[in-house]
């Protein structure tokens, strides 16, 4: 791509306002898009840290690598330098995945600029700077949002390499694709669609083992990493696999093939026509991205447990295509039609409309609720241990209420924040994951996880200081007894 100065500091101009985006919601409104961004990845780096962690059944059994804790881990000890206050962790945490989240709009911005010249750039760039799903899910750590930073460079790479022969491309864009499978295993079948690609491309043998070299290079180390750290090689890749394959099932249930497809529509709306005429133009000039966030979109549907953010690397693919569509056809316009002018605020005003729309409203606001009540209780200086009353506690539940499992309720109320966004001097409590002599006689706070039917037997001395009731419909209720722990 031939640029000017001034393409480049719209590149710029773009890429600041994409962190500014996704560092200010997450610092404003801080909150949480899903718990395994707590309890998988933050909370072990901060039980390595500091020795206060809870744990997971994953670590449990060693299903999960120390990679991301591993990278997890300055970052804490740098905010523990500065201040023990969570709200500074959080802010910083949150600035250093929103900026690793950034070459997804600098490969929107080439690929726009490669279709529609300067007006496809910024179309296709400000399409992934401000469109709300990639917004909120950018600033938490989930492997989902790893896996769109690292593929979409990835595919950029090998079309590099594939159209231009660029040696430097094909390094970065198979090494990409090795990481990706480690971090991410089950996109490992799509992964072989760019793979095959670009050793297609290979001109020559030594071209070809240099594509394989770099792919298994990096993995292989990261299983040797997992020996280490494990004691097995790959040990998180395939007890990730065989876990999820056939015991998360068990406790998470089964949703149809088709889910994927009637929640996006549910959440798109109307927007879904033009994000899948545009993409689908686009796909003349991008056809093996545009497959692959098709068949990640098939495979995913395969699976039983399904989560929205499964299929974020399909959505950022079909968005950037859309706005390398709508550049394309904005670039072919004369007058009015042929300026970016146009179309900007109308993005923005749809992702926002969208964002706040009942039909994901709930999504962004799910935690928010349990992550405010414990606010009030660390605003507390004589707070000291907080008391988590479990299901295997509750009391009085009358016919009507619904079953549930232990796990819903640690997800709901601990997954606020557990250690990693509690100040120092408090302690958590449950019979769950603690001592059995640790309990609500040891904390000054107790917190219950309630549905509509239900009430809890209460230790003596404690009061009710507050209920709310979260996105799920449950009440989340405080009780204080005065004292310390």
């Amino acid at each position: 791509m031939n640029s000017s100065a001034g393409d480049r500091r719209t590149l710029w101009l773009l890429l600041t306002l994409a962190f500014a985006l996704r560092a200010g919601l997450a610092v404003l409104d801080p909150g949480i898009a899903q718990p395994d961004e707590i309890f998988q990845y933050q909370e072990p780096a901060h039980k390595l840290l500091t020795g206060l962690g809870i744990p997971t059944w994953e670590w449990a059994l060693h299903a999960r690598s120390w990679l991301l804790p591993g990278l997890v881990l300055p970052v804490m000890a740098l905010a523990r330098l500065v201040t023990h206050d969570p709200a500074f962790y959080w802010a910083l945490m949150a600035s250093v995945t929103s900026a690793a989240s950034l070459p997804v709009v600098w490969v929107a911005f080439r690929w726009g600029f490669e279709v529609g010249g300067r007006k496809g750039g910024i179309i296709a760039g400000f399409t992934a700077a401000v469109w709300f799903q990639l917004v909120y899910f950018s600033a938490h750590l989930l492997v989902d949002t790893l896996a769109t930073d690292l593929l979409l460079p990835a595919l950029y790479a090998c079309r590099e390499y594939r159209l231009r022969d660029g040696a430097r491309a094909r390094a970065w864009g198979s090494a990409l694709l090795g990481v990706i499978v480690y971090l991410r295993p089950q996109l490992a079948p799509i992964l072989l669609v760019p793979a095959g690609a670009t050793l297609i491309a290979a001109k020559n043998r030594g071209q070809a083992i240099a594509c394989l070299g770099w792919g298994l290079g990096p993995l292989l180390v990261l299983g040797v990493f997992d020996w280490i750290t494990l004691g097995a090689p790959f040990r998180s890749v395939w007890l990730y696999i065989y876990v999820n394959l056939f015991k998360v099932t068990d406790e998470f249930g089964l949703l149809p093939w088709y889910w994927y497809l009637g929640n996006t529509l549910l959440i798109w709306s109307s927007a879904i026509v033009p994000i899948a005429y545009f993409s689908w133009t686009a796909s003349r000039h991008f056809r093996l991205e545009f497959i692959v966030a098709l068949l990640i979109i098939a495979l995913m549907s395969a699976i039983g447990h399904k989560e929205p953010r499964f299929v974020l690397p399909a959505l950022a693919i079909l968005l950037i295509l859309a706005g390398v569509g709508l550049g394309e056809f904005c670039q072919a316009q004369s007058g009015i039609l042929g300026r970016p002018a146009l179309y900007l605020p109308l993005i923005g005003v749809v992702s926002l409309g969208l964002a706040f729309a009942k039909s994901y409203r709930p999504e962004i606001q799910r935690w928010h609720v349990a992550m405010k009540s414990l606010d009030r209780i660390e605003a507390d200086p004589q707070a000291c241990g907080i008391y988590f009353l479990t299901g295997s506690n509750q009391a009085e539940k009358s016919s009507g209420a619904k079953p549930r499992i232990e796990a819903a309720f640690l997800s709901s109320t601990l997954g606020s924040a557990g250690y990693t966004g509690t100040r120092d001097g408090i302690r958590l409590l449950s019979d769950s994951f603690d001592a059995p002599a640790a309990n609500e006689k040891h904390g000054n706070y107790l917190v219950t996880l309630l549905q509509e039917h239900e009430t809890a037997r209460l230790p003596a001395g404690y009061a009710l200081q507050s209920c709310a009731t979260d996105a799920s419909g449950y009440r989340i209720c405080v009780y204080h007894r005065p004292g310390g722990c």
